[in-house]
């Protein structure tokens, strides 16, 4: 079987709106850098939250600080963020024919409580989450070896340019999804594999029926 590995936040779950009130929270109660904005999150070259934070003028000294404070405004925060349309669908339909990993800086347990809402939790086989420290790329590279998994076959599957650069780097196909943090002209610029504009476009691609978006820039 193939073996696709997702991101989550941008990709399964529409959760901007929610990160941007985290970070601005954990920020603000530490006194360091400024207030994030939505560009911040669309154009930095690396979605993680220590390139954020650099980003946001916050000394690297106290990045582990922000990092503490966010695992706790997370925690305490009883909200979750919705599915986006189509994905619960989706997600059943690939897991008939793949293995789904879930390769995140978020938590399992949220991760987990978030597909199990939608009767999902049987769909994933693994969530590699944010308590490990690994780039996505050695995480991919792990789970290929854990599956046993063909890697001209598999796929990562993001919103964000480092999302599409950690896949390249494992070896294996990369697909953008043009509704996440990232816009496509982003996205677009990192020459994924495939660009899928809507949840059901992911479906054509991972059977085979789409070839490589036109669109992107040709290596």
């Amino acid at each position: 079987m193939q073996l696709v590995s997702f991101d989550y936040d941008g990709v399964l779950v529409d959760s901007l709106t929610r990160v941007l009130r985290l970070i601005d929270r954990a920020q603000a109660s530490l006194g360091i850098g400024r207030p994030p904005t939505i560009e911040d999150l669309r154009s930095i070259a690396n979605l993680q939250l220590r390139d954020l934070a650099l980003n946001l003028g916050i000394p690297p000294e106290r990045i582990p600080e922000l990092t503490v404070k966010m695992s706790d405004l997370r925690r305490a925060d009883g909200s979750r963020p919705p599915m986006f349309p189509g994905i619960p669908e989706v997600i059943r339909q690939i897991a008939r024919n793949s293995i789904i990993v879930v390769i995140t800086f978020n938590l399992r347990d949220e991760v987990m409580e978030v597909l199990s809402a939608q009767g999902l939790e049987g769909c994933v086989s693994l969530v590699l989450d944010g308590t490990d420290p690994r780039p996505k790329r050695e995480r991919i590279g792990w789970a290929l070896e854990h599956f046993d998994a063909n890697r001209r076959s598999a796929y990562m599957v993001g919103d964000a340019r480092s999302d599409i650069r950690e896949g390249r780097a494992a070896g294996v196909q990369t697909v953008a999804v043009a509704w996440g943090y990232q816009p496509r002209e982003v996205l677009l610029a990192e020459d994924p594999d495939f660009l899928a504009e809507c949840p059901e476009e992911l479906l054509a691609i991972l059977n085979g029926r789409q070839k490589r978006s036109p669109e992107a820039n040709p290596r």
